[in-house]
């Protein structure tokens, strides 16, 4: 199986909702291919997803490090932030998302329920 299959192996079981199998290909993936960004979003987005937010917010950070135009990588760190305990910086990571991208409802959504 190349890189490619490889990696719509994982789409497909974090789509289906087998995180445990999205995180299996996608670690392969980027052990191939570290610095994409698509691969680190979904390998962020499937820990998150099984609770693992220490290993979420890694990899959204790598993301914010190497590409800082990019909202959802702010956003999702945020969440990951608040659900570690951090919620101020969390809050700030919120901002920084809606700021990026002020049309998005769910940004400001989230960025009212937890800075209040």
């Amino acid at each position: 199986m190349d890189i490619y299959e490889e990696f719509l192996e994982g789409k497909k079981a974090f789509i289906r909702g087998d995180y445990e199998l999205a995180v299996y290909y996608l670690r392969k993936v980027k052990r191939k291919e570290p610095s994409k960004i698509s691969v680190r979003e979904l390998l962020g987005r499937a820990y998150y997803s099984l609770r693992k937010y220490k290993k979420a917010l890694q990899e959204f950070e790598f993301i914010i490090f190497n590409k800082p135009d990019q909202d959802y990588a702010y956003f999702a760190a945020g969440l990951c932030l608040i659900k570690l305990g951090r919620r101020e910086e969390g809050v700030e990571n919120l901002r920084i998302a809606l700021a990026l991208n002020p049309t998005n409802s769910d940004y400001k959504n989230y960025l009212d329920r937890f800075s209040g």
